[in-house]
């Protein structure tokens, strides 16, 4: 799915109130005909997407933590949703897209890569212990 959102990080400044509230009024912005990407741009605090007016791209399921997946797959393409807060802070967001598609080759090539990459570092780190080993000094003294 292609997602984008405003973050707002609560702080010594902001508490929880005042995030939500600035999150419910960002809202009513945008349903008033304000564009999502400026007010992202002018607000929100994920330094990833806010050059992209909020824009996370095309993911995965799975990539976001659970607070966000869940209101990511339970709203409507094109709506705003409600601020609800995860780990990282405040959100409001909106699904932008849906795709459906095969990627059965796409996961064969990434488990191929995967399982290269793992082989290879445990194979690094195999040698890196030896050669720890072999610097050693053990003095035994009786």
């Amino acid at each position: 799915m292609e997602v984008r959102h405003i973050l707002v990080i609560p702080n010594q400044i902001i508490d929880n109130e005042t995030a939500k509230q600035r999150l419910t009024e960002a809202r009513e912005q945008i349903l008033s005909g304000e564009e999502f990407g400026e007010v992202a741009k002018l607000l929100s605090e994920d330094p990833g997407s806010v050059d992209d007016g909020g824009s996370m791209g095309w993911t995965n399921p799975g990539t976001f933590v659970e607070e966000f997946e869940n209101v990511a797959n339970n709203i409507k393409m094109g709506e705003i949703s409600q601020p609800f807060q995860s780990r990282f802070g405040w959100h409001i967001l909106e699904v932008t897209g849906k795709r459906t598609f095969d990627n059965t080759d796409e996961l064969k090539r990434s488990n191929c890569i995967n399982q290269i990459r793992n082989s290879k570092i445990a194979n690094e780190t195999q040698l890196w212990l030896r050669r720890i080993r072999d610097e050693a000094f053990v003095d035994i003294r009786i």
